[in-house]
């Protein structure tokens, strides 16, 4: 839950929070693990509460900085979060936010085992972003295929020497 870190982390270092981490309690509840048949890569969703106690500024300060970093590890977010403030005294509340964070976490194979690969991390060697295209053999079109989707992704890097434009697959055997 590598999010559920880097969200403490930018609401700690914020300096207009005047907040410490002893006033910042994050927990996650009924969060689920999802996989795709046939995949490694793994999916978390995260509902995550943000409490910070004896807050001394306006709930929209908060809500600032909790959006500035929505926007920056969770683009593909819904609009809205839940948030809910207790009023205290000389100027304080406690103010709980309700976010769905994503994970999504792809297993790299390695020399000595497997690394996991956090989307919210940035893009390591062995791995690229880039365009994925998917072309269907049709010798009706004059190169022989036909591109029938395109996407962008994460990929592996090619093998040095391996041509990265061409990862044609095998044809079926005949059988």
């Amino acid at each position: 839950m590598k999010k559920v870190q880097l969200l403490r982390d930018h609401l700690l270092q914020a300096q207009a929070l005047n907040i410490d981490a002893g006033q910042l309690h994050t927990t996650v509840r009924k969060g689920k693990i999802l996989s795709r048949a046939g995949t490694n890569t793994i999916y978390l969703q995260t509902p995550v509460e943000v409490l910070v106690t004896d807050f001394p500024g306006d709930v929209e300060v908060l809500a600032f900085f909790v959006i500035q970093w929505l926007n920056k590890l969770e683009p593909e977010r819904e609009d809205s979060f839940d948030f809910e403030c207790d009023i205290l005294d000389q100027g304080k509340s406690d103010v709980l936010f309700t976010l769905q964070l994503q994970h999504s976490i792809l297993p790299i194979p390695t020399e000595t085992g497997t690394s996991l690969y956090y989307r919210a991390d940035p893009v390591p060697d062995e791995l690229y972003e880039g365009t994925v295209e998917l072309f269907l053999k049709d010798d009706s079109e004059p190169d022989g295929s036909k591109k029938i989707a395109e996407w962008q992704a994460v990929v592996p890097r090619p093998v040095p020497g391996e041509n990265p434009e061409d990862h044609t697959l095998p044809e079926p055997a005949e059988g």
